[in-house]
């Protein structure tokens, strides 16, 4: 019961989002963030922070989960070898640089792995899950 309500608003954010999206056009995802954004101050309401914690660990990683099932083994196949491999020598740099990056300008390393994993494959949604994987404590909270 105690999450219920962050859940409720989590769920509401996704439905919104959902039918926004496919009424009117345009990535679902960026609705969500926008709805979210809009909603950031019922964070702060300790009926409603529990049930949004729980939605950003649980229901975020199983998006991401399900994501990655849209791409299938014949798909990845289909790539051959040599595209595979320069994509992901090309992540991997890519999450390497802003790794190095936030090291000299002395940020805490797990900016840079979140910088450079939205970057190096796909934004928003790996931006997410990968903050989602962190631990929290070494990722600097938004100006509360």
């Amino acid at each position: 019961m105690k999450m219920l309500s962050g859940t409720a608003v989590a769920v509401l954010i996704a439905i919104a989002a959902t039918f926004i999206s496919s009424h009117y056009g345009g990535p679902q995802l960026l609705y969500a963030l926008l709805f979210g954004l809009v909603l950031n101050v019922l964070y702060d309401k300790p009926t409603i922070r529990p049930g949004v914690d729980f939605a950003a660990r649980v229901f975020l990683r199983i998006g991401v989960a399900l994501l990655g099932v849209r791409i299938t083994l014949d798909q990845v196949g289909e790539l051959g070898f040599a595209s595979l491999l320069l994509i992901a020598t090309a992540v991997a740099l890519t999450i390497g640089t802003g790794w190095l990056l936030s090291r000299l300008l002395k940020r805490p390393a797990s900016e840079g792995v979140l910088s450079g994993s939205a970057v190096g494959i796909c934004g928003a949604s790996a931006a997410l899950a990968v903050s989602a994987a962190l631990p929290q404590a070494n990722i600097p909270s938004a100006s509360r």
